[in-house]
């Protein structure tokens, strides 16, 4: 099977990968001292994304896997959503009008609460989007045409990681 480092400090359940989000969220919240937390609500996505297409696929395929949707069109609503309630993760088209996805991503880095995780969308190619991406703190990327199944899949991945880094 598979060989798990171990990580002081979290039980071995956590570095097995066998938990859940609540599970862990329980977990994070006894160590900071907070006894009978709530339940925690579904992870919120937002997915910014000028194709509608693209939108309605993503949404779609996360909603069945139980996770809130929040959507914006273009840069400006990206930024307009992302400075109200933060999400637990971004998915964002580097091709954006107006603002673009590299662009939105360097002003959430700056941003002192900006580590929320970003998988960015990128068209096959684009080599030198995806390394600007990365070196701007991107956690992951995709490109387009690209499988929504896996899209999900990175997008668990990457929470997983977040979560474990408190």
């Amino acid at each position: 099977g598979p060989h798990f480092i171990g990580t002081p400090g979290l039980p071995r359940w956590v570095e097995a990968g066998a938990v859940s989000y609540t599970h862990l969220d329980v977990y994070k919240r006894q160590l900071r001292g907070m006894s009978s937390p709530p339940t925690p609500e579904p992870d919120t996505i937002l997915i910014v994304d000028d194709e509608p297409s693209v939108v309605e696929v993503v949404a779609l395929y996360l909603q069945r896997e139980g996770f809130h949707v929040r959507t914006a069109r273009d840069g400006a609503e990206a930024l307009l959503a992302l400075s109200g309630e933060r999400p637990a993760l971004v998915i964002l088209d580097v091709m954006l009008p107006h603002i673009d996805g590299l662009s939105i991503l360097r002003r959430l880095r700056q941003n002192p609460a900006g580590n929320v995780p970003v998988i960015l969308l990128t068209a096959r190619g684009q080599e030198v989007d995806r390394i600007a991406g990365l070196d701007l703190g991107a956690d992951d990327y995709v490109t387009k045409p690209f499988s929504p199944a896996e899209l999900v899949s990175r997008v668990r991945a990457v929470l997983r990681l977040s979560l474990i880094h408190i």
